[in-house]
Parts: C-alpha cells; sequence; structure tokens
C-alpha cells in the first residue's frame, strides 16, 4: 500500500509539472484575472516545491490584505517553513472564520510540537477539538438543501465565469452545470452549490463529476452534486436564479 501511494504521489507530481510547462507556454502566468495566477502559484507549490511557490503567496497576500483566503494559505505556508510570522495570522483566522479553524488549529499544533513547545501544543490542541465539535455541525448545514433554501446568483467574476466555461468544455459528456450560492449560518460565509448533468452516453457522473469538482475547486469552497431524479427540485430552484447557467 505505502509503495502504490508512493507511486500515485510520483505520477500526481509528474501530471502537475506538465500543467505548470503548459501554463508558461501559454505566456506569463502571473499577468490575468486573480484565480488564474493562484491556480499557477497552487501548481507551482504542488509542483516544485512550497519554497519555489513562497514569493507567490506572498506577493498575492499583500496584493489582497483583505483576502482571507489568502491570507491562510500564506500563513499555513509560513508555520510549514518553520516561520512563526503566521502564528498570530493563523490564529486570528482560526478564531474569526469557523471554516478554517480545524486545520488552522491544526497547523498550529504542528508548528508548535515540531519546535518542542509541548504546552502550548497541548492548549492549541484543546481549541483544535472544539472547533472540530463544530465543525461537524456546520458541515452538516452546508449539505443539507432542502426546498425552501435561500440560493443567490453565483459569485464568480465574468473573467473566472469564461475560464470555468473554457474548461468545463472539455469534459468529455458533460452537458450542463448551473451554480448559485448560499449563504451558512454556523460557517458565516456564503459557498457556491455546483449542479452538473451528464450525457451517460459519453461518460460516467463519477469520472464527470471528479473533473468539475477539480475545474471549481480552485474558486473557492463548494458543494457539488449531480442533477438527478431526487433533486429535480434543486434544478428547477438553480434554473430560477439569475446567471445560474455555467456551461454551455
Amino acid at each position: 500500500m505505502a509503495a502504490e501511494k508512493r507511486m500515485f504521489g510520483f505520477f500526481e507530481r509528474m501530471r502537475i509539472r506538465r500543467e505548470l510547462k503548459a501554463l508558461e507556454a501559454a505566456g506569463d502566468p502571473l499577468v490575468g484575472p486573480w484565480h488564474r495566477r493562484l491556480y499557477y502559484a497552487q501548481h507551482v507549490r504542488h509542483g516544485r516545491g512550497l519554497k519555489s511557490a513562497m514569493p507567490l503567496f506572498e506577493a498575492m497576500a499583500a496584493e489582497r490584505p483583505e483576502d482571507h483566503s489568502m491570507a491562510y494559505i500564506l500563513a499555513a505556508s509560513q508555520l510549514e517553513l518553520g516561520d512563526p510570522a503566521g502564528i498570530p495570522v493563523m490564529e486570528r483566522l482560526a478564531e474569526t472564520y469557523p471554516r478554517m479553524a480545524v486545520t488552522g488549529y491544526r497547523a498550529l499544533f504542528e508548528f508548535h510540537h515540531r519546535n518542542g513547545d509541548f504546552q502550548e501544543a497541548e492548549r492549541i490542541e484543546q481549541l483544535g477539538y472544539h472547533a472540530a465539535e463544530y465543525d461537524k455541525l456546520a458541515e452538516a448545514e452546508s449539505e443539507l438543501l432542502e426546498p425552501d433554501a435561500q440560493l443567490d446568483p453565483p459569485l464568480y467574476t465574468p473573467d473566472a465565469r469564461e475560464d470555468l466555461r473554457a474548461a468545463l468544455a472539455k469534459v468529455n459528456g458533460l452537458a450542463r452545470v448551473l451554480a448559485a450560492s448560499r449563504y451558512r449560518t454556523l460557517y458565516r460565509e456564503p459557498h457556491q452549490i455546483i449542479l452538473f448533468d451528464v450525457d451517460r452516453r459519453e461518460a460516467s457522473g463519477m469520472d464527470v463529476g471528479e473533473e468539475v469538482f477539480h475545474i471549481f475547486v480552485v474558486h473557492g469552497d463548494l458543494l457539488i452534486q449531480q442533477s438527478g431524479v431526487r433533486n429535480e427540485w434543486l434544478r428547477d430552484k438553480m434554473l430560477a436564479v439569475e446567471g445560474s447557467q455555467i456551461f454551455p
């Protein structure tokens, strides 16, 4: 099993490096929409290592100091590299944004534990336990969709929609994609709901769903579902939301 995991990791790194070369061959990957630049920076991180990606993360965090998702990426990276500059930022994010609490406290715990500060690591571990219990409730709220749910237009910018449409056009067997946003009370922020239809003559729903997920996940937190008989009500509800059809 360990050998299989190592082999999978090797092939995944090769795939990411090929994508990196393609991105760089297509033009300057640091020029263009924000989400495209972040996509490139994440590929650098996984294809060439965290140290190579740090200048990109630092520049993007400085460009958008109000973006808590970008602040999280930078702080988590700093902690992973042993830089204590990430401590106050990650503590603030974990306390303020419940969605980031579990992984944020885990990053802080690992940092303090690696550095021998076991008392602080234990304190952080307790905070992580409480955050995990809250997260279970928040995740249940995120996954619960009922006919009376309030749905709003998707949060994607025009540039992001164009990129999404171009990427989705390459997915074999994808018939349609709808998107909407919904505010989550416990997480205290919205997320995107993605509903996709599959042409079963060309592909399986599982394969298409995995590809669609990877296309959308770089744009933020989401709940993805395949359209079917049991959620026809959701399809109809999303079709009524302005700007919901992302593809075709």
